[in-house]
């Protein structure tokens, strides 16, 4: 039997290089860790802000289902203390990467 001779493939085309460098820039533990915590942050302050803007009198108008009852305000305020206050332990999960050694 006869094998095949097996060419060497092509080099990758030059933005695939590029890009490569870029992921691998970006792959690092702290670029990870200050973009989980911006997320968790946005996340926090956008909770806030919908809390508040759903709380305010003056927007009740523009619901399309009128103002929040009692039960929902309830809902939604103890909903944004507890997201708020888990956010806490989640940064510092977040941050504890960075003194973990690595695998």
């Amino acid at each position: 039997m006869r094998r095949r001779r097996q060419s060497a493939a092509p080099p990758p085309p030059r933005w695939r290089v590029i890009a490569n460098e870029l992921l691998a820039k970006l792959r690092t533990r702290r670029t990870w860790v200050v973009t989980m915590f911006i997320i968790g942050t946005l996340d926090v302050i956008l909770n806030l802000v919908n809390f508040v803007q759903m709380s305010s009198d003056e927007l009740n108008y523009g619901l399309v289902i009128g103002p929040p009852t009692q039960e929902l305000w309830t809902a939604m305020c103890v909903f944004t203390v507890l997201g708020t206050l888990l956010y806490i332990p989640e940064s510092i999960n977040t941050f504890s990467v960075l003194y973990r050694s690595s695998p």
